[in-house]
């Protein structure tokens, strides 16, 4: 309050140390402070009284608690409402949220694409609706990302107030963007968590849509282009085409070369995983629609471009992106097909699937085609799966495993030796094993076209390579380079 703030957000949900006390599940306690919900709720009534005393009756004291955990035996609907009902006389604001801190309901705290659009209204709508909660303002939070969703919660009465985290790290103008009548220019937050998980376990605040994030001073400092450049993009990937769009902020000129039919690179496989891939389906599309109706951009699809295309540009930034590996050493290869070339085919698999390979690519496509009614069996070498994913997203995807398990089959230390028509041959322990199937696919990792990126490298004076054709890795990076490269064209 002495420095001047308005108010304070009290966090006392999620099974934090202080919700603890709320919860059935984690409070045992046998004395005035464990028991009935009065006494559970009375050492946080103790400090919310505190601090009013402390702030006085004019600063605003909002707090957050989980309106249900999820957790047998731990705060369920009714539950949160009779513990809101008591907190309500000492606040000014309640917020709304769900779930505990571990890998079964993190996705519900913090909503991610295993989750519909605004899953977690429904607490706060209870709470509106009994009637109960007539003395203090009720607030809704989760993964809220667009104003015309906020403006429907309100007008339903489901709550007075609509909280947004991630959407303002994705984009901060997002806000500004949609009151001016333009909210297709948002950038869409992919509710991945990389933002949660830099800032918690990196302590360095990033965000995989937003190269700015936690960079904004320095990058305020960056000067501007002392003359406009002709830039060639080759690549409309997710690299390219963040590459592009940047440039042109920066005042250059672009041509983008695709050598396919569309733009969007391997991440036109989210559009077939709508299930749980829709935020990033979202951002590619939301890249493919800024890169077309920008001015400054000219995108040659179905053009393979070649060094001697690039003559009169001054800049060439190359991002040819990554394939699927095939290991020529594993016996019998030519049965198997890329896990990622199956997307959209489906239909093509049989009943029982094989994934050779559990990173996050053949994870997340063993979880895909589960849903589609398969029954898969993964295997992986190493101890563990997903050792390349977010430690979230990898929470969440070994949640589905385990809530799947009897059609989504996990082989760890199990090594993939040779495969045949309808059978997998494999060691665990030096035992050879085998498995009947359907169909094989391959998930052992993309390799960098980094041989046809470096072809370029002497067509223009300035050159760079970006995203999946340095390292196969993630769209943080597709997105951070092609922004890094933008601001590093010759002044």
């Amino acid at each position: 309050k002495a420095a001047g703030f308005d108010g304070m957000l009290m966090h006392m949900g999620h099974s934090i140390p202080l919700a603890q006390f709320f919860s059935p599940y984690t409070n045992r306690r046998t004395d005035e402070y464990g028991g009935s919900t009065e006494n559970r709720c009375r050492y946080a009534v103790e400090i919310m009284d505190a601090v009013r005393k402390a702030v006085g009756p004019d600063f605003i004291i909002d707090v957050r608690i989980s309106g249900t955990e999820f957790q047998e035996g731990g705060i369920d609907l009714e539950e949160g409402l009779r513990i809101a009902e008591i907190l309500q006389d000492h606040c000014d604001i309640l917020q709304a949220s769900c779930g505990m801190h571990n890998s079964d309901w993190m996705t519900w705290t913090h909503p991610c694409g295993f989750l519909p659009p605004n899953p977690n209204t429904f607490i706060a709508d209870t709470w509106k609706k009994s009637g109960r909660i007539n003395k203090c303002l009720i607030s809704t939070i989760g993964g809220i990302t667009n104003l015309t969703d906020a403006e429907a919660i309100l007008a339903a009465g489901t709550a007075d107030f609509v909280v947004v985290a991630r959407e303002f790290i994705a984009d901060l103008d997002w806000i500004r963007k949609d009151l001016a009548g333009h909210p297709e220019d948002v950038v869409p937050c992919i509710k991945c968590m990389r933002c949660h998980d830099s800032d918690n376990y990196a302590q360095h605040l990033q965000c995989a849509v937003n190269p700015r994030a936690g960079l904004e001073a320095p990058i305020e400092r960056v000067p501007g282009p002392v003359e406009s450049k002709k830039v060639a993009v080759i690549g409309g990937g997710p690299a390219g085409m963040y590459a592009a769009l940047a440039c042109t902020e920066r005042g250059h000129k672009v041509t983008l070369f695709e050598k396919n039919a569309q733009l969007g690179g391997l991440l036109e496989y989210a559009d077939h995983v709508r299930d749980f891939k829709w935020p990033l389906a979202n951002y590619k599309n939301w890249l493919i629609a800024q890169c077309e109706k920008n001015p400054d951009i000219e995108i040659k699809l179905n053009t393979l471009a070649t060094p001697e295309m690039m003559e009169g540009y001054d800049s060439i930034i190359a991002a040819l992106g990554s394939e699927p590996v095939v290991p020529k050493w594993l016996p019998g290869v030519e049965h198997c097909r890329t896990a990622v070339s199956t997307y959209g085919h489906e239909d093509e698999l049989g009943q029982k699937v094989v994934i050779i390979g559990g990173g996050q690519v053949g994870l997340e496509t063993a979880v895909h085609l589960e849903r589609t009614g398969r029954d898969v069996t993964l295997i992986e070498m190493l101890p563990q799966l997903a050792g390349d994913a977010s430690k979230t997203h990898r929470d969440e995807l070994l949640v589905e495993v385990r809530d799947h398990a009897d059609h989504l089959h996990v082989l760890l230390n199990a090594k993939c030796t040779g495969v045949e028509p309808g059978k997998v041959g494999y060691e665990v322990d030096g035992k050879a094993e085998s498995i009947d199937c359907d169909n094989v696919l391959l998930a052992v990792g993309l390799r960098a076209r980094r041989d046809e990126a470096d072809a370029f490298m002497n067509a223009a004076d300035d050159f760079f390579e970006i995203g999946d054709c340095v390292r196969a890795r993630t769209v943080e990076w597709c997105t951070k380079e092609g922004f890094y490269a933008a601001l590093n064209i010759s002044r």
